[in-house]
């Protein structure tokens, strides 16, 4: 999808990672790699509707 993006929109940067939310260590390697991120794309599923931010880490 980066490689698309990237193809369509000629002088942008576009970088896909892909990380298991589910596991801490995936997460703070995100974050390492990409410290401002601007846009992600997140399809973990969550059990009941609430704000990103309250959502810990177990869950």
């Amino acid at each position: 999808m980066a490689r698309q993006l990237t193809d369509e929109l000629p002088g942008t940067r576009f970088r896909g990672i892909a990380a298991d939310f589910s596991q801490v260590t995936q997460m703070n390697a995100l974050l390492a790699e990409l410290p401002q991120v601007d846009i992600v794309i997140n399809n973990v599923g969550i059990f009941e509707p609430k704000a990103f931010a309250d959502i810990p880490n177990e869950d």
